[in-house]
């Protein structure tokens, strides 16, 4: 999952709730994983997914978000908007059909949350992953890369991590990289919210590093994330980051990243690994998010239909 459990970053009762996950609660969570996936249009409750679940409704949902990192209502939410970014770019269907299609029963509820938890409209999202091409990484690392000012002398006015590789990850990340047409970015993104979804804060780019750096933020509590994928400026090809496909790696802060009084107060260091089952679906339409930032569509100031 996205989120560290390790006991000292999240709160008490979760922390012992963790501690004692079994094999079995595993098995009974990846079960109403996959009875989601399976029929996202279908309203489920939370007593049903308890029950699918063979547990009692309170007690599946501290499992659940033990193991998730998320409520079970907002994973499904989840499920469905990825299911419909994956309508918007293979399908031509409108997006009135599409938002029924992924279990929503009213229009402007599918696009305000299709909006805040991917970062653009529907319109907008299909719209830039079916432009022409998209900047090469180089032409948008120049676009995006930070100069920092001056004033930024200590290194408490930079947010510093390092980034490290499972040892899975680190093969999956070395396979046939020799043969890419471009390396592979790693996105780092600070977020409010405990999980990768909406608009960053802030973001970055590494390529080939064993670090990242960020500029200073408001005031807050924030959570860092990062996603590593093979680039290509053909829109469609990395539209969606096909976790299934192996190619996708991502990784989650191992606590909370805090900022007082206009400093960085820790560090926050990530370990880049496969995607696994139970993950929340990135929502966060990262590719797009780049080329939007930098170089808008002009379709895109027409407004959504």
């Amino acid at each position: 999952m996205w989120h560290d459990t390790r006991l000292g970053h999240r709160g008490p009762r979760e922390h012992t709730l963790t501690r004692v996950v079994r094999a079995d609660q595993h098995r009974a969570v990846r079960r109403v994983v996959d009875t989601l996936r399976a029929d996202l249009g279908t309203p489920r409750s939370l007593s049903e997914m308890a029950e699918i679940a063979n547990l009692s409704s309170a007690y599946f949902n501290q499992v659940f978000g033990a193991i998730v990192g998320i409520p079970p209502s907002r994973y499904l939410t989840a499920l469905r908007l990825e299911a419909a970014k994956r309508l918007l770019v293979e399908s031509d269907l409108r997006v009135t059909d599409i938002c029924f299609q992924v279990g929503y029963n009213s229009l402007g509820t599918f696009t305000s949350r299709f909006t805040q938890l991917v970062g653009m409209s529907p319109y907008q999202f299909r719209v830039l992953s079916r432009a022409p091409e998209w900047p090469s990484l180089p032409q948008l690392v120049s676009r995006t890369g930070r100069s920092f000012p001056p004033v930024y002398r200590s290194h408490k006015q930079i947010a510093v991590g390092a980034i490290r590789w499972s040892p899975v990850g680190a093969l999956d990340s070395e396979l046939d990289t020799t043969h890419d047409v471009e390396p592979r970015p790693i996105f780092v993104g600070l977020y409010r919210q405990a999980i990768p979804q909406g608009e960053p804060v802030a973001h970055t780019i590494a390529l080939g590093s064993s670090t990242y750096t960020l500029p200073m933020v408001p005031d807050g509590r924030y959570h860092v994330f990062a996603v590593s994928f093979r680039w290509s400026t053909v829109p469609r090809a990395n539209a969606l980051l096909d976790a299934a496909s192996g190619d996708v790696l991502v990784a989650s802060g191992d606590r909370p990243l805090r900022v007082v009084g206009a400093r960085f107060r820790n560090h926050v260091d990530l370990v880049m690994r496969p995607v696994q089952p139970t993950d929340p679906p990135l929502l966060t339409a990262v590719p797009h998010l780049l080329v939007r930032s930098k170089a808008p569509h002009p379709l895109l100031r027409r407004s959504a239909s």
